[in-house]
């Protein structure tokens, strides 16, 4: 028997395991082979015979279909992917080829169209890169995990060597001490028996002196001891006047001959709360950073200390009274990067031996500890300026209760109130605070009490309820509230996170701060504009601004803190979006919404770097666990971030070829309603350096 191409040709038709279709020119559908017809789950073929292949697929594939029709229309083979369901409706995706069909002149007489099904591959192509995905993830995180281990072991030993060499340092000094102690004192005796012997007026008045230089050595030492001694001690009131009047002059030896320095302090200022051992560390610490800027040359540096009242306090500090202790020389100054740097533990510009890079990141955690901020200004040519700006405190170091003076207090009152507390005590001391500013208040013990109160009609303008009831809780209250009144504010208490709160929902942590519950009932009144940041939650994402490496991203974070610090509120999307655009191709911009403790996150914006990256795109993408570990975890960045903190991280890992992978990421909260966090806004950095 003869095999004629023709034959061959029918047999493979026949016997393809793929979807193969024989068109006429026009694209109209003439035959399909079995294996094809199985595959598009077609039970009779004669009601497609003569249609329109295309009309087959979705409307969204159409254009490739016609494109490929037309290239083999013109003598072209065409190839492409697409999704098209089965006559069925199961979604498949198909590998496509379109090839042209001549006759013995060259014409094209028919088109072949064969399409492999490769719907299970794509499937377990998709799982296994997932999977590679998380194990990268993984393997990226447990790298930045050690690589952050071996960068605390460092440190650590730097800080104790630091720590040892100062201890050493203070046993040192008190010898010394000691010794001139016994010199000074073997002055002042050897002085009294020539007084008494003297008797000429020459005489006595060399002894005057020789008594006074002896009084002004014995008071430098006892100040050099002091200093020497003091470690961080406890906090207490400090009277600031008179601990700079006494350090002055250990602070003029400190500068030396050439550089004068000016103590200037208010008259009436007011004591600040802080460890006094620890303060004088880090004065001495700046004022021999202002030395050593100023070098050899003549120069002034002064210590300046004001008070900040409410009004006149720095940009971004919450309302109430502070102390703005200075430390300002007219040295070189800084560039920017330098300054941006200055808060990183062990960051010198200094040359190897003379600096230890802690003098000030030690006011950025004095400033800490203490609830306020530290500031730095300054400029090539214009000399600098570090400020702590600190809390006032009063006589008896509690902190002074300033009003806020951003709020009347004729705002308050005029309300009823719902308090649903199941601790009696508690209960009444809240229901007391609340009726003393003008509120008119009733008390529930109980879910059971509060869905009566509703039930009788009474008219409530906004709830205070605890989430923890006993067997009920806070959600419940919420759910009879809004049964009629869907907009009812509400203002919960917990002495836990979370327990599936929504997102916005304000909740107040037990114990509850008093002048915070007076604000929030206004806020939810809707009497003021809402704050979402907290002193402690500005001073937090300053401190993390020092351990950015990046100009670019500290820049962005800038843009963020000063629009945050005008408006003592969260920034909305709308707000930044012109911030750090030459970060556009690593910037994502992630929704936030379901519940405080569950949340979910979109992508409505990732840069176009991510999705290279990344190998997908993230856009309109909701989050995996990969991703959250590629770009932050989103879940840790979002708890944080309900305290109006932002998150940043730095993973230093060594790749496989030698080179170094430098990732640092920082996600910033932002609010479309001032209330609540409702996107996030992230950059991530990817740098490959040799090692």
């Amino acid at each position: 028997m003869r095999v004629t191409a023709e034959n061959l040709a029918a047999a493979l038709f026949q016997a393809s395991p793929d979807c193969v279709k024989i068109l006429d020119p026009d694209g109209r559908l003439l035959d399909m082979n079995p294996c094809g017809r199985s595959l598009m789950e077609i039970q009779d073929f004669a009601g497609l015979r003569d249609r329109p292949w295309i009309s087959l697929w979705p409307e969204e594939g159409r254009a490739r279909i016609a494109a490929a029709l037309e290239d083999a229309r013109l003598g072209r083979a065409g190839f492409f992917e697409a999704d098209c369901p089965t006559a069925a409706g199961t979604p498949k995706q198909w590998e496509v080829s379109v090839l042209p069909i001549r006759d013995g002149a060259g014409e094209v007489v028919r088109i072949l169209a064969t399409s492999r099904d490769v719907t299970e591959a794509k499937r377990r192509e998709a799982l296994l890169t997932q999977k590679l995905d998380e194990q990268r993830a993984a393997l990226m995180s447990l790298i930045g995990q050690l690589d952050a281990e071996r960068r605390r072991v460092e440190e650590t030993r730097s800080q104790i060597s630091h720590t040892e060499k100062l201890r050493v340092l203070g046993r040192f000094v008190g010898s010394v001490v000691h010794d001139i102690n016994n010199v000074l004192a073997s002055m002042a005796g050897a002085a009294r028996l020539l007084r008494r012997r003297a008797e000429d007026t020459r005489t006595i008045d060399i002894l005057d002196h020789v008594d006074q230089a002896v009084d002004r050595g014995a008071r430098l030492v006892r100040q050099l001891l002091d200093f020497s001694r003091s470690g961080e001690g406890e906090p207490e009131p400090v009277d600031l006047a008179a601990a700079l009047a006494a350090d002055g002059e250990l602070l003029r030896h400190l500068v030396g001959r050439a550089v004068e320095v000016t103590i200037d302090v208010e008259e009436g200022i007011w004591p600040v709360l802080i460890a006094p051992g620890r303060l004088q560390s880090v004065l001495f610490n700046l004022v021999a950073n202002a030395r050593d800027a100023l070098g050899a040359g003549p120069g002034h540096v002064r210590v300046v200390a004001r008070n900040r009242g409410s009004l006149a306090r720095a940009a971004g500090l919450p309302s109430g009274d502070w102390v703005e202790i200075a430390v300002i020389d007219d040295g070189p100054g800084m560039p920017p990067e330098v300054v941006a740097r200055l808060g990183e533990p062990f960051f010198t510009t200094k040359e190897a031996g003379r600096g230890t890079g802690l003098g000030v990141p030690s006011a950025f955690d004095l400033a800490e500890q203490a609830g306020g901020r530290v500031e730095i200004d300054s400029t090539l040519g214009g000399g600098t300026r570090i400020s702590l700006h600190l809390p006032r405190s009063g006589a008896d170091g509690q902190p002074i209760d300033t009003p806020d003076a951003d709020i009347d207090p004729a705002l308050h009152g005029g309300a009823t109130l719902l308090l649903v507390e199941n601790e009696g005590i508690l209960r009444a001391h809240l229901a007391g605070l609340l009726r003393g500013l003008g509120y008119t208040v009733v008390e529930a013990p109980d879910t059971a009490t509060a869905e009566a109160v509703f039930a009788a009609g009474l008219s409530i303008d906004l709830v205070v309820s605890d989430l923890h009831l006993g067997a009920e809780t806070g959600l419940d209250v919420a759910k009879t509230a809004r049964r009629d009144r869907p907009d009812l504010p509400i203002v919960f208490m917990s002495g836990t996170w979370g327990m599936g709160v929504p997102i916005g929902e304000p909740v107040l942590t037990k114990p509850i701060d008093e002048r915070r519950l007076a604000r929030v009932v206004l806020e939810r009144l809707g009497r003021v504009p809402a704050s979402h940041l907290t002193r402690d939650a500005l001073t937090t994402s300053d401190r993390v601004r020092g351990r950015i490496r990046d100009a670019r991203i500290r820049a962005l974070y800038d843009g963020w803190r000063r629009i945050a610090g005008e408006t003592g509120r969260l920034p909305s999307p709308a707000a930044t979006r012109e911030l750090g655009r030459e970060l556009d191709p690593v910037r994502h911009l992630v929704e936030v919404s379901g519940d405080a403790e569950f949340p979910a996150f979109t992508f409505r914006e990732a840069g176009p770097e991510l999705t290279r990256r990344l190998g997908r795109s993230l856009a309109e993408s909701r989050v995996t666990t990969s991703d959250e570990d590629v770009l932050g975890s989103l879940g840790r960045a979002f708890r944080r971030a309900s305290r109006g903190i932002v998150w940043f991280d730095y993973v230093r890992m060594r790749l496989g070829d030698g080179r170094i992978m430098l990732f640092e990421r920082l996600l910033l909260p932002l609010s479309d309603d001032g209330e609540r966090v409702t996107h996030l806004l992230g950059v991530a950095l990817f740098d490959e350096v040799d090692g």
